[in-house]
C-alpha cells in the first residue's frame, strides 16, 4: 500500500485509507440531518447499481448493524 500512496503522491494526489465503518461514521457525522433509514436506502440503491458481490453486501449489513 505504501508504494501505491507514493506513486499517487508523485502525481499530486493525497491518498488516505480508512476502514469502511470509520468512513461511514465520518459521513454520517458530517450530515446529521440524514436519518439512518435514508443512509440505508441510499446504500441499497448503490449496491444494486454496482451489482455488489455478496461479500460486500454482507459487510455493509454488518456495518449498519453496528451503527
Amino acid at each position: 500500500m505504501d508504494a501505491l500512496v507514493k506513486e499517487y503522491e508523485a502525481k499530486g494526489f493525497d491518498l488516505t485509507f480508512v476502514q469502511a465503518d470509520a468512513f461511514a461514521d465520518g459521513i454520517v457525522s458530517l450530515a446529521p440531518s440524514v436519518s439512518a433509514a435514508e443512509v440505508v436506502d441510499l446504500l441499497n440503491k448503490h449496491i444494486a447499481m454496482t451489482r455488489a458481490k455478496e461479500v460486500t453486501i454482507k459487510h455493509c449489513k454488518e456495518v449498519i448493524e453496528k451503527m
